[in-house]
């Protein structure tokens, strides 16, 4: 088979080798679609992992079944399946962080989703590969992991009634976090981003107003008291930095994706400390996180048309980190199809 190896962030090669080999309980699957995960476009966190071939956001069809899976899965099944899956009875998973379970970390698909076959291992085709139903498409599919990461944010930052989301970065996840705080039942959701194009894009998926991260606009739009939760998108200091300033009294900042090693924050804990307000971080997505995305996909609570702006094969791996990374032109999010 065929897959896109990952030496460098810069250095994306089509290689060939055999197709995974699968054992009792496991599963090979055809990869129909894989996205491109905002996380894979971060050079620093790319880099340490490499040689790799990336690719966890994957829609396939199972090919091949091991034993002892007689009854419960099929040839042809069209499904998700998650890269990481967590036990859920240690401590970690019993206080509510699948995603730090020391399973969570040792299991993984075998090479990755950007290649034309993935080994699912037992434990991820047990507890975290959902069949699509007819009426999900593939490339809805492809928005189950990414919409699971913001159900895990919106779950470490709960909604109250009457509560004001504001969400800062307006890419697709920034697009995808406004449409989970709506479903979760925020009653005003703002974006924020420099980019004008960006902000009367998120008009169209359910923001009431996007502004410029400008101090004053938001005074101005939430009568002086701010949002009493901010989902931070990018990584960066100055981001946190703005988002710590535009929260109201007792209000929750999440830092929704990693800043670099040795970062900087420059966030004022003084005044943190007296307004009661809390930074809580979330990372990635569990099992329960995921069943919820493909609930809200198939209802249709979530509008996904458009935010797939550019599709390549296996070749066009590297141009589409680079892409997004640069977050050239119109692009919003790209896919991969081996």
């Amino acid at each position: 088979m065929k897959f896109a190896r990952s030496h460098s962030f810069s250095n994306v090669r089509v290689e060939e080798g055999p197709a995974p080999r699968i054992g009792r309980g496991e599963a090979l699957a055809r990869v129909r679609v894989c996205g491109v995960c905002t996380g894979e476009v971060m050079p620093w966190y790319v880099n340490r992992k490499c040689p790799t071939v990336l690719g966890h956001e994957p829609v396939g069809e199972i090919v091949k079944i091991g034993p002892g899976l007689k009854g419960r899965w099929k040839i042809g099944d069209r499904i998700f399946f998650h890269h990481h899956t967590s036990c859920g009875t240690c401590v970690d998973c019993r206080r509510g962080h699948p995603t730090l379970c020391p399973e969570f970390h040792r299991t993984r698909l075998e090479p990755g989703g950007f290649s034309e076959f993935v080994k699912i291992p037992a434990l991820n085709l047990k507890k975290d590969t959902l069949k699509l139903p007819a009426g999900v498409s593939d490339e809805e599919g492809v928005f189950i992991e990414p919409l699971a990461c913001c159900v895990h944010a919106f779950r470490r930052a709960p909604v109250r009634k009457g509560d004001t989301v504001l969400v800062i970065g307006l890419g697709v996840m920034g697009l995808l976090n406004l449409q989970v705080a709506r479903a979760m039942g925020a009653k005003k959701i703002l974006g924020c981003d420099l980019r004008a194009d960006r902000r009367r894009l998120a008009r169209r998926y359910d923001a009431n107003a996007a502004i410029p991260p400008d101090p004053a606009s938001l005074r101005r739009i939430t009568k002086g008291r701010g949002a009493e939760i901010v989902i931070v998108g990018p990584p960066s200091p100055s981001a946190l930095k703005f988002a710590a300033k535009s929260a109201a009294p007792g209000a929750t900042v999440v830092l929704f994706a990693p800043l670099p090693p040795g970062s900087k924050a420059g966030v004022d804990f003084h005044d943190l400390y007296f307004r009661e307000q809390s930074i809580v971080t979330s990372y990635s997505c569990g099992a329960s996180d995921t069943r919820e995305a493909l609930r809200l996909l198939a209802r249709k609570k979530i509008k996904t048309a458009g935010l797939i702006t550019h599709r390549f094969g296996l070749d066009g791996v590297g141009k589409a980190l680079r892409k997004m990374w640069k977050g050239e032109g119109n692009i919003l999010k790209a896919a991969i199809y081996p």
